[in-house]
Parts: structure tokens; C-alpha cells; sequence
């Protein structure tokens, strides 16, 4: 890779203005983007705005973006108090988050990250500022001093390639300005919230910048402990951010940013939902341990800990001259989570279940993309490397799992090891005016990855005592590697046949390589694929007053790696093949001066197609033809409606705002079993924001989950040799507070 200084000196030989992404072409040509563009806003009196992306690789608006994306700015962010990715899902069609012990399962159109296995990957791809972040353990982190949150939905195997099969998230945050300045919020709640977030913007001079913004969160338990005492699901976390940014010439823009978060609380503790086979009693149970009565509280034995801690640093340079455009994109992330709990959620002592990981991931990202007569042509080359350590250990372990002697402690289970993946990829797209207001747009990308994996095991050992701080001995040792190669390309065609309407076709493919589950000692998974026919129609009409984006999907999804719950650990096969179709609506109206009506909407219809295993838990009923069952994370609906009315008086302008979330049932694992599902639910929020004359000072209530609906948020068996019971995680109760903001 490149060092800086080679970064820079590149950047440097070439002339000419600076753009972000790929320049924008002139305004009366296909994929134009206006200098800037109003955020979606409720009407005041010009229409429904637009917000302007990189979702592409290249500036342009949101509507004039030939794929299903969905933007959310920094205001609408805030005025929502939507402060991470899960509170931002129930805004999106077809996305869902579901997060498990401490892991963010992102899921878009029912496809997702379905293993909390030390080293997994997600299938959507998570960016921060243009740098992927691997680790799904990191996608749980607070969002905040964001521009703009972009959200798209179909696999992105040429532009965003590795792990983009089901698409991709792109957090932007705020550039330093030009003028000193900044903002704060304070915000407190129930539960005893309190949340402070700011940014200072300093300029150094006139072609350098600096801006550096922080966030605090100090949350009470939405539960306790009833053993300890202690509280269980709380939040401490602190978070800040640095960014320099210099224009050495009006040719050159360098961008460096590096950030820190870190939790340490007792948050994503797991609650007992109910035996996992009817005629098994699990062990904690049948040896005398109780459970709460309350779904919020527990009677763990061992109180629930959380341990995280992420940092990194981002360098993005981008130079122009003429029709050219480069850019370079170099980053670093490291990131450290230790997780404790307890395995079945009883007070007595089954065993304690930790899981640790390190990790850390260099890349670099080289762009090159030009503009020229009826088209634009843009290609690349990307490097990534990763080092993952990380292992899972449960010990003590009552020798009544196996020997049935309750009151005797076995030294019992760690596994794990080291993984490493090297990958590059090569890749390019075109788009081409075959004939006015119609454009080709082909693309592909190839990507190269090895996988490396030195494992170890101890095996589960009731045989020898436990004592404190002695970790169960090794047995078995692995070490292999692999290769995987492959080829993802995509086609599409756009057709604008007036002003404000664009319509689309697309094939498209993605690609998840296969690997390793880190300490089973298994071979290999295979990659899986996923090929994506796609139709879409994006419109405004009635002068802007409304705005109709629908698209329609069928997906052919082959060799999916889904996650099989084994005595000792979850194991990755590959299922044979599954088929997702489906539709998405957005839609937003401006019917009266300043009342707004937004409506999300999506049907699924996800199902295995070819899938044959076996449940661990109900080993009895031998090998199961799972075709047409629903895939997990995949519910048949989820709408989200929005009405908001804006009043301007003369101390300022108030914004009432309700919102409505409906979502299907939702099954967390492939038996189609209802005891491990989410049954259907009905949610609805409610904000008041005000803003000064000024716009300095603002102010705001809010109340989310009113009807405090109690929901889960992920489910699951534990292992067999602790009796297989179903263990749950819920979202947030019902949350209500204020927040007071000052500009300066």
C-alpha cells in the first residue's frame, strides 16, 4: 500500500477542482447533481427537497440515483432523537437490526448476519466516511455530529464489493467549516438519561480546518439484576471525533479523521423465554435456579458485562483536472469487546459464557472516474487486511450437565483462535446516453480473498475440578487456509421520460466469500451468492408536492451460510438455496403549507428453497426439510408512517411530529417455530421540536414506544448441554425526555 506522503504527492500531479465523489455533470445531462440541495423538509411553500448522495460513487440527489437508497439528514436525525442504527431501522423499508450480545445483526430484505461467532461477517456493508468497518460488534456504536445516513437496499457486489451482498450503509459526518463556531445538545430522560453531544469548528487558516466533536450517554438499567442488585441493559459510553481538513490548492482536498468510542456498562443482557424442547428441562431449572417473573429483570448468577472499545483514522484525498476525477481512501480501525452473561439466566450456577475479540484492518481504496460527451466512466482497486483474535470460554460448569452431580464445578469449554483475511478486488462501471433520456450503465468487479484460520479447542472437560483464574486446557489445534475468487457484475438501464421521473432495470449480483467458524475445527464454508432482478420507478409530482419511489426485487440466492447451533458453539454450513421477492414503497406528500405525510412500506417474501439439517435442540425428529420456510429476519411487512406539521409564529417555528411502525412476525432462526419468533407489533412515537427566529437556540420533547410494547429484538437456543432453553434480548421500553440545543 501506499504510504501518506505517496497519497499526497499522487493526489498532487493532478490539476483542477476538487469534488468529493465523481464531478458532476452539467445540469441538463443524465446523473446531474445540484451544487447543493435542501434536506427533506416538511413544505415550506417549495416543495419536497432532495438530499444529494455518494451512494454511487458519484454525486448526485437522492431521486435522480438509479437504485433503491433512502437518505436520512443530521436534522431529521436529531429531531428524532435517532442516535444509532437501531433506532434508525424502523424508518427504513425492509431494513431491520436486530442486535445479539452486542452484535449488529443488520439484515436488508431478509438477508443478514444470522452468527454471533467470534470472526463473522455481516452482508451489509457498514462505511464510516468511506472506510468499511468489518466487525459487527462495531455497527452498535452511536452515530453522532452526521451529515447524512444512506441506506442502500440490493447487493453492491461491484462498487462496494466484500460483504455487500443484502447492501450497504454509509454514515457521513459533518466536514469542519470555513468559521469558528459549534453547536450542544443536552438531552435527559426516565431511566435516567443523560446525553450531551457538541462540536467546535476552528479554522487554522484559510485553506486548513478543524473540527472535533464528542458524545456522552449515561443511561439507568431498563432492568436489574434480582440476584446482584445491580442494574442490566444500561449504557455508559463516551465517543469523540477529530478532523483536519486542508486544500493546499483549489485542486487538492485532503480529509484526516481519526475517532474513539468505548462502552462499559451491563447493556444486551439475554433474558429465559422458555424451554427450547418441551419434554428437556433445561439444567438451571432442574437443579432449583428460579427465573424473574418481570421479562425486564433476571436472576442471573453472574451479572451481565460489557466491554467495548473502537477507534480509528481515515485519510481521503481527492484531486481533479478536467474531466478527471481521483480519489484515495486509507484506513484504519481497531476494535476490542470482551462480553460476559450468563448462559441460561437462572440463579443457579450452569456456567459463565464470555466472549472476547480483537481485531484490527488496514485499507486502501484507489478511484479513478472521468467524465466525457453522453457518459461517465469510473474504476478502482482495493486492498483490505485483517487480523482477528478472539475466543469463547464457559467456565466454571456444573458437572449437572452431564454427570448429574449439581453442587460439583468442571473446569468446562474455550475455543477460538486467530483469523486473517487478505482480499483485493478490481472494479469498474460505465454509463453511457444510448439515445436521449435512455442510459446503459454496465459494471463488474473481481475480487480475490485468502483466509487463514489458527484454531484451538479444549473440548468440553467435566472431568477436571475448576479452579478461579485457570482456563481450561487445549486438545485440539487447526490451522488452514483457503482462497476465494470470484466475478460480480451488474447491469442496468435508466430511463427519464420527463422531468422528475426516473425508471429503472437492474441486474445485479453479490458475493460473500466463505471462511472459517473460529474454534470449531471445521472445514471451510463455501461463498455464497446472490443474483438480484430488480425493477424501480422513482417520480415527483403535483410541482414537488409529491414523491413516489417503488421498486420491485427477486432475488435467486444460492450456497447461503447460515449458523447451526452445536453442543459446544454455533458452526457455519451452507444451506443450498432460498428466494426472496418483494416490494418497497416510499412515499412522501405535502398536502396542505407545512404538513407533511411520509409513509415506508415493504412486503417479503422470503422462503428456503432447498435446506435439509437438523435441530440440536430436538435431536429427536432426526433431519428436517426446511424448504418453505420463512428466512430469519425476513417479516412479510413493515410500514412506517409519519404525519408532522411545522407552525411558524413570531418567537419561532414549532414541529409536531407522530409516527406509526407496524412489522410482521418475525422468526429468528429456520425451524419456523413461534416460541423463537417476534409475533406481529404496532409501535408509535411522538416529538415536539421548537427552533428560535434565529435558528440559534432549540428545544425539543419527545416519547418513544408509547403504548410501551415489549418486543424482541433477537432469540435463540442455547447449547443442548445446558438444556437447550430459548434465551431472548428485547428493544427499548417505552423512553420519553426533552432536549435543549444552542448554535454558536
Amino acid at each position: 500500500m501506499l504510504g501518506t506522503a505517496s497519497v499526497i504527492a499522487l493526489a498532487a500531479s493532478v490539476a483542477g477542482p476538487v469534488g468529493q465523489e465523481q464531478p458532476a455533470a452539467p445540469q441538463d445531462r443524465p446523473g446531474a447533481a445540484p451544487a447543493e440541495a435542501p434536506p427533506l423538509a416538511v413544505n415550506d411553500g417549495t416543495g419536497i427537497g432532495d438530499i444529494v448522495v455518494t451512494a454511487s460513487r458519484r454525486r448526485d440527489t437522492v431521486q435522480n440515483t438509479p437504485m433503491a437508497v433512502t437518505a436520512v439528514d443530521g436534522g431529521a436525525l436529531a429531531s428524532r432523537q435517532i442516535v444509532n442504527l437501531q433506532d434508525l431501522a424502523s424508518s427504513l423499508p425492509s431494513v431491520t437490526i436486530n442486535p445479539t450480545l452486542g452484535q449488529g445483526r443488520i439484515a436488508i430484505r431478509g438477508v443478514g448476519l444470522d452468527t454471533t461467532q467470534s470472526g463473522s461477517e455481516g452482508r451489509v456493508a457498514l462505511h464510516l466516511d468511506g472506510v468499511y468497518i468489518s466487525r459487527p460488534s462495531a455497527t452498535l456504536s452511536n452515530m453522532f455530529d452526521v451529515d447524512r445516513v444512506e441506506v442502500v437496499r440490493g447487493p453492491q457486489g461491484t462498487l462496494y464489493g466484500r460483504n455487500a451482498t443484502a447492501g450497504a450503509i454509509n454514515v457521513i459526518t459533518n466536514d469542519p467549516a470555513r468559521t469558528l463556531g459549534g453547536y450542544l445538545r443536552l438531552t435527559g430522560g426516565n431511566y435516567d438519561l443523560f446525553r450531551a453531544e457538541g462540536a467546535l469548528n476552528v479554522p487554522l487558516a484559510d485553506d486548513l480546518q478543524f473540527r472535533i466533536a464528542g458524545q456522552i450517554t449515561e443511561r439507568g438499567g431498563y432492568g436489574r439484576n434480582l440476584t446482584t442488585g445491580k442494574d442490566i441493559n444500561d449504557a455508559r459510553t463516551r465517543s469523540v471525533r477529530g478532523i483536519l481538513k486542508w486544500e493546499p490548492t483549489p485542486d487538492i482536498d485532503v480529509r484526516l479523521s481519526s475517532d474513539y468510542h468505548r462502552e462499559h456498562d451491563a447493556d444486551y443482557a439475554y433474558h429465559y423465554l422458555g424451554p427450547g424442547n418441551p419434554a428437556v428441562v433445561p439444567v438451571g431449572i432442574r437443579i432449583g435456579g428460579t427465573v424473574s417473573s418481570d421479562i425486564r429483570d433476571t436472576t442471573a448468577d453472574t451479572q451481565q458485562a460489557n466491554r467495548r472499545e473502537f477507534y480509528g483514522a481515515n485519510l481521503t484525498v481527492n484531486a481533479h483536472s478536467g474531466i478527471f476525477t481521483l480519489t484515495s481512501v486509507t484506513g484504519y480501525r481497531q476494535s476490542n469487546t470482551a462480553y460476559q452473561g450468563d448462559a441460561d439466566d437462572t440463579n443457579a450456577l450452569v456456567t459463565v459464557s464470555n466472549q472476547f475479540e480483537r481485531a484490527h484492518q488496514w485499507s486502501q481504496e484507489f478511484r479513478s472516474s472521468a467524465n466525457f460527451n453522453r457518459g461517465s466512466a469510473l474504476m478502482g482497486v482495493y486492498l483490505f487486511d485483517e487480523t482477528i483474535n478472539g475466543y469463547n470460554l464457559f467456565a466454571p460448569i456444573t458437572r449437572a450437565t452431564t454427570l448429574g452431580k449439581p453442587d460439583t464445578l468442571a473446569t468446562g469449554y474455550r475455543s477460538g483462535g486467530r483469523l486473517r483475511t487478505q482480499a483485493i478486488a478490481v472494479f469498474g462501471e460505465v454509463r453511457y446516453e444510448i439515445v436521449d433520456r435512455l442510459t446503459l450503465v454496465a459494471g463488474g468487479r473481481y475480487s480475490y480473498e485468502r483466509k487463514s484460520a489458527d484454531e484451538f479447542t479444549s473440548g468440553v472437560n467435566v472431568t477436571l475440578d475448576y479452579v478461579p483464574g485457570v482456563a481450561p486446557p487445549i486438545t485440539k489445534t487447526s490451522d488452514q487456509a483457503v482462497d476465494f475468487r470470484a466475478f460480480t457484475p451488474t447491469a442496468s438501464f435508466e430511463w427519464r421520460p420527463m422531468a422528475g421521473v426516473l425508471a429503472y432495470a437492474t441486474y445485479a449480483q453479490g458475493f460473500k466469500s466463505g471462511g472459517y467458524a473460529l474454534g470449531q475445527l471445521a472445514p471451510p464454508f463455501q461463498p455464497e451468492r446472490l443474483d438480484d432482478y430488480e425493477i424501480g420507478l422513482k417520480a415527483d409530482w403535483l410541482n414537488h408536492r409529491l414523491r413516489t419511489n417503488i421498486a420491485a426485487f427477486y432475488y435467486d440466492y444460492s450456497n447461503l451460510q447460515v449458523s447451526k447451533v452445536l453442543t459446544t458453539g454455533a458452526q457455519t454450513v451452507n444451506a443450498a438455496r432460498a428466494r426472496v421477492k418483494g416490494v418497497e414503497a416510499e412515499i412522501t406528500a405535502l398536502p396542505l403549507p407545512h404538513l407533511q405525510f411520509d409513509l415506508t412500506a415493504a412486503y417479503l417474501d422470503g422462503e428456503y428453497l432447498d435446506f435439509e439439517t437438523s435441530d440440536p435442540v430436538r435431536p429427536t425428529l432426526g433431519v428436517l426439510d426446511l424448504a418453505g420456510n420463512p428466512l430469519s429476519q425476513a417479516p412479510a411487512y413493515m410500514v412506517n408512517a409519519g404525519l408532522q406539521y411545522t407552525v411558524e409564529t413570531n418567537v419561532g417555528k414549532v414541529t409536531l411530529r407522530g409516527e406509526g411502525n407496524w412489522v410482521g412476525r418475525t422468526y429468528f432462526n429456520p425451524f419456523h417455530r413461534t416460541d423463537i419468533s417476534q409475533k406481529p407489533y404496532a409501535k408509535f412515537n411522538a416529538f415536539v421540536t421548537y427552533e428560535s427566529p434565529s435558528g440559534r437556540w432549540s428545544g425539543s420533547l419527545f416519547v418513544r414506544n408509547i403504548t410501551n410494547q415489549d418486543t424482541l429484538s433477537f432469540a435463540y437456543t442455547i447449547s443442548p448441554l445446558f438444556g437447550g432453553g430459548i434465551m431472548g434480548a428485547f428493544d427499548p421500553p417505552r423512553t420519553f425526555g426533552g432536549e435543549i440545543g444552542v448554535k454558536f
